[in-house]
């Protein structure tokens, strides 16, 4: 009986044990199932050229002002700022009553002096015949007093005709520069291109010289950038520029960089040329674009992916591995393009970065690390 009930008790503890391994070996793996696994990279420091960005407005290279060679009161602008116009195109029409009766006095003047011319003539050419007559007349003791008097009859004709001839021919040039001034009522484009403002309004006097409009062509494009004279100092002339928009990215350069010799002027204009290959119908004169221009300074940056950086409050971070720990190091960004961004502060080579599932990890956390060495 004895032995039965020995072997009944051995029976039990060795059930009981059963049981504790398995409930301990269940807690092993699933203990061991909860350490997630995570993907980590190591990234090499890049030496960059310094950059900076700064937003500019387009114009184009070649741009006029449309004037006007005479004076007179607009009666018509046919263009509003924004509009394409043709070479040869009116923009204006000038009052032009006053050339009228400028050109009907100087044409009544022409007359005149031609009526006087005619007569002159009529009236020395007599008083040259009646001299020749009394020439033929004369005795010989009167011939040379007769023939000194013809030649200053002659003289003193061709003389008076002569003055009036040149009355006659300021008033026809009077006239001619009359006739031009009338075609010049017409302001016509010089060239092709578009409207950028309208200076004048239909009632204005205009003198010579005077901007009615702005007309710039589409056929060379600049961007107008005001920078910090402190920052335009390290930006070299015909250094690459690179223009950006809503949805296109331009090469450009840098044309010039103009500054005041004033001492309280701390800004400086450059002028960035760029010839657009594609989307030409999307830019506008005076579109602002971004523009970023490569300085002589040069830094060391880390680029890596943007869905690897954290930003809790003011705080920005990433997550590293050492020894299967999770590690939390503050870093410093630079530039960013949307999926990657520059880290040029609080990494080292050979930090192993981990690329994904940041978020739901913890610092001082056990991880099962996945190396992509690149």
């Amino acid at each position: 009986m004895q032995k039965k009930y020995f072997f009944i008790v051995i029976a039990f503890i060795v059930i009981i044990y059963t049981i504790f391994a398995s409930i301990s070996q269940s807690q092993k793996k699933t203990a061991s199932s909860t350490i997630p696994s995570v993907k980590t990279s190591t990234f090499i420091a890049e030496t960059k050229n310094e950059t900076v960005d700064f937003s500019g407005f387009i114009k184009s290279i070649y741009e006029t002002q449309v004037s006007p060679s005479i004076a007179g009161y607009i009666t018509q602008l046919t263009k509003e700022e924004g509009d394409s116009v043709s070479k040869g195109e009116i923009l204006a029409v000038i009052d032009n009553k006053e050339l009228t009766a400028y050109e009907k006095n100087a044409f009544t003047s022409l007359q005149s002096i031609e009526k006087v011319l005619k007569e002159t003539k009529k009236y020395y050419d007599q008083k040259v015949n009646e001299a020749k007559s009394a020439l033929n007349n004369a005795s010989p003791e009167e011939k040379i007093s007769a023939e000194e008097a013809l030649q200053s009859a002659e003289r003193f004709r061709d003389a008076q005709i002569a003055n009036i001839k040149a009355q006659k021919t300021s008033i026809e040039g009077t006239l001619s520069l009359s006739g031009a001034s009338a075609s010049h009522t017409l302001i016509r484009a010089p060239f092709s291109g578009s409207i950028t403002s309208k200076n004048m309004t239909i009632g204005s006097y205009v003198s010579p010289g005077m901007n009615i409009y702005s007309l710039a062509s589409g056929k060379g494009f600049e961007v107008i950038v005001s920078v910090p004279r402190s920052i335009a100092q390290n930006i070299i002339k015909g250094s690459e520029v690179i223009l950006k928009d809503e949805t296109t990215t331009y090469e450009g350069f840098v044309f010039s960089r103009a500054s005041s010799t004033e001492a309280n002027i701390t800004q400086e204009v450059i002028r960035v040329h760029f010839t657009p290959q594609s989307d030409v119908k999307r830019l506008y004169l005076g579109k602002y674009v971004e523009a970023s221009f490569v300085l002589e300074k040069k830094y060391e940056a880390f680029t890596i992916p943007t869905s690897a950086i954290i930003t809790e409050y003011d705080d920005t971070f990433v997550y590293t591995i050492v020894d299967n720990q999770i590690i939390k190091k503050s870093v410093v960004l630079g530039k960013n393009n949307g999926k990657e961004t520059e880290i040029i502060a609080g990494i080292d080579t050979n930090d192993h970065i981990i690329t994904e599932g940041i978020h739901t990890l913890v610092p001082h956390q056990k991880v099962n690390e996945i190396y992509d060495q690149k």
